[in-house]
C-alpha cells in the first residue's frame, strides 16, 4: 500500500514538477522547495516504515519511530502547530 501511494504521488506530481519547480519561469520561494524535500521524506519514511514491520523487524520500526517522534515534534514548533500533548 505505501508503494501504491508512492507511485500516486510521482505520477500526480509528474506533470506540474518538472516546468513549475525544477524550471519555473518565476522563481519559487524558498519554503517550497523545503516542503517538497520534507514531503518526499515523509513518503519515504512511510516505505521504510511498513517495510520493516512488513519483514517482521519491529523492533527497528519502534526504534526509527522514537528518533522520527522527536523530529517531528521539532517540525511542529517550527511551523507553529504544536501543543502540550505531545
Amino acid at each position: 500500500m505505501s508503494l501504491l501511494i508512492a507511485v500516486v504521488v510521482v505520477y500526480g506530481f509528474s506533470y506540474t514538477v518538472g516546468k513549475n519547480l525544477i524550471h519555473p519561469v518565476l522563481p519559487r520561494p524558498f519554503l517550497l522547495y523545503i516542503h517538497a524535500a520534507v514531503f518526499s521524506g515523509w513518503v519515504v519514511f512511510l516505505i521504510l516504515q511498513s517495510t520493516l514491520v512488513r519483514t517482521h523487524h519491529v523492533n527497528v520500526h519502534r526504534l526509527v519511530r522514537r528518533g522520527a517522534g522527536s523530529c517531528d515534534s521539532g517540525a511542529g514548533y517550527l511551523d507553529g502547530h504544536h501543543d502540550d500533548a505531545g
